[in-house]
């Protein structure tokens, strides 16, 4: 027993040593060969128009966001997307002041107390589906301009066919609600489980609607279109010039670099998948790390800071994770 608290201590002390080590190593990569000087000099020049527009098509792509993020619940009752849209903020807001990338707990909890925790844990995890699909769309779509990419292919189609089969489960688990249903009701121990089932079932027979998954993908692809326009408007901001092919892969690697282990905020991971992609089409290192800066805040700073401030405003509990307000009568756990 004892040997086993120490593994098990020890598993939780890896895992952030790790995250602050890879955070490490990738912001001393990202800061090799940078002049300082060039560096501010970069940042004194902004054109600030182009950063408004920036920042604007940023919160349009999280509104479009909470848009996708409600419409899986559809046609049932739900908050107004302005609750999906605080939500999101929040979790960026405990992605970038807590380790471990907890903010999909708190998506979970803060949309939970409307629709109910199973409901919302499977919106979360059939939303993040859809992003991984649309990532490995974008990253497909980007493929004939890398060169020699022969050796990507294998993880490619194995991730496409991982991807397709999952969602082919999840129709053919939900297709069979009815048998589920009565089986959860067969035993006595069982029982407790049909609300949970229902909830579950619910949220995810949209996975066997083709017209709204087809709406959930043209909402995906919008939400990643904006994201390319910010980083292009950013470039343009800050005076870099890179083609349109860069900018794309620019978004391909921050995603990609957003999802590998490291501390809060993506630092150094982020800044690095940056200038990695910004030093391959001639950009120095200097304004290729400026221009990381200034997105790494737009991306994680700003929605933070409007958390806050919203959360302040409507006095959240932090000890117990609820709105204030309660949950607007809107629950549906017990199907």
């Amino acid at each position: 027993m004892a040997d086993r608290l120490r593994r098990l201590a020890a598993n939780r002390l890896a895992r952030p040593l790790l995250a602050g080590l890879v955070s490490l190593v990738t912001l001393a990569l990202a800061l090799r060969g940078v002049d300082l000087g060039e560096a501010a000099q970069t940042l004194a020049q902004i054109d600030w128009p182009l950063l408004a527009l920036a920042v604007g098509f940023e919160f349009l792509a999280w509104w479009v966001t909470a848009i996708r993020w409600r419409r899986i619940f559809a046609p049932r009752p739900t908050p107004e997307v302005s609750r999906f849209f605080w939500a999101l903020t929040v979790t960026q807001l405990a992605n970038t002041i807590l380790p471990g990338k907890v903010g999909i707990l708190a998506r979970i909890l803060l949309i939970g107390e409307s629709m109910g925790q199973t409901a919302s844990l499977c919106s979360v995890v059939l939303e993040k589906a859809l992003e991984a699909l649309t990532l490995l769309v974008a990253f497909l779509l980007v493929v004939p301009f890398l060169g020699a990419t022969e050796w990507l292919w294998p993880e490619v189609l194995t991730s496409a066919v991982l991807f397709a089969a999952s969602l082919a489960v999840i129709a053919l688990v939900v297709g069979q609600r009815q048998t589920i249903l009565r089986w959860g009701q067969r035993w006595r121990w069982s029982r407790a489980l049909v609300g949970p089932l229902v909830a579950a079932l619910d949220t995810l027979e949209v996975t066997r609607r083709p017209l709204a998954l087809a709406e959930l993908g043209a909402w995906s692809a919008l939400i990643w279109v904006l994201t390319v326009l910010q980083n292009h408007a950013l470039l343009l901001a800050m005076d870099i010039t890179v083609p349109f092919v860069g900018v794309w892969m620019l978004t391909v690697a921050l995603q990609v670099g957003v999802r590998v282990p490291a501390l809060p905020a993506s630092i150094g991971v982020f800044h690095y998948a940056a200038v990695l992609v910004l030093t391959l089409f001639g950009v120095s290192e200097s304004a290729a790390l400026s221009y990381a800066v200034v997105l790494h805040g737009l991306i994680f700073l700003l929605p933070s800071l409007l958390a806050v401030g919203y959360l302040w405003r409507i006095g959240y509990d932090w000890r117990s994770w609820r709105w204030v307000n309660g949950a607007d009568g809107l629950t549906d756990e017990g199907g």
